[in-house]
């Protein structure tokens, strides 16, 4: 005799309010590297900020803005100043909804490069990297936790180890001297989302599992 069966269902996006934008970004120069979230330990900002310090002595133009807030702006701000980014690495603060919707069509590459924190704590499935892929900007994201469950590397983004701001950017190096890859991976990132985060399509299959579970009890 079986079990009782478990099902995967993601949690999802309104993907009818949200479009692939990708000639906006493409007309962003410098290019735009972006990342979302509360500026905690676990979102590994750090790592990103010293990986742009790599990217700047490589002789890459871009800059790079972190849309958040949290209790480790004054140690970023530091770093920043520190290594002598402060014309190419920006704290916007927290931002509403929409404009950080606002945010994605403009970007290049988001990066997550999240970490595990000393307490332990970490990331699922962020859901900034599914709204980037929704707008069809490529990710980077870190190879922990749940993101891998959404960044196949080299089919729906590039997959990094945690903590290590080389490994970090050389994949922002190499999307950003890449159009042809960064438009792939746009590309397919927000075909996975349709797929698989499209939140009609997942809520339309809990109603099928709940309905089943009630007939057969």
């Amino acid at each position: 005799e079986f079990g009782p069966q478990v099902h995967k269902v993601y949690h999802g996006l309104d993907l009818s309010t949200i479009e692939s934008r990708a000639d906006e970004r493409a007309q962003a120069r410098p290019p735009l590297i972006l990342s979302v979230g509360s500026l905690k330990e676990k979102k590994g900002f750090p790592y990103l900020i010293k990986g742009c310090r790599l990217l700047k002595d490589r002789g890459l133009d871009f800059t790079c803005q972190i849309i958040g807030g949290g209790p480790n702006r004054e140690c970023l701000e530091r770093l920043i100043s520190e290594l002598r980014l402060e014309n190419a690495v920006f704290l916007r603060g927290a931002l509403p909804n929409k404009e950080v919707m606002a945010a994605y069509t403009h970007a290049a590459i988001l990066v997550q490069a999240s970490v595990i924190g000393e307490d332990s704590d970490r990331d699922g499935i962020p859901n900034v990297v599914l709204e980037a892929m929704a707008t069809g900007v490529p990710v980077i994201g870190s190879n922990i936790s749940g993101i891998p469950e959404v960044i196949q590397d080299g089919v729906t983004g590039l997959l990094v180890e945690p903590a290590d701001d080389n490994s970090l950017a050389n994949a922002i190096a190499k999307l950003l001297n890449d159009s042809e890859l960064r438009n792939e991976l746009g590309s397919t990132g927000r075909r996975l989302v349709e797929e698989n985060f499209n939140i009609r399509k997942n809520v339309d299959r809990l109603l099928e599992l709940f309905g089943f579970s009630m007939f057969n009890r």
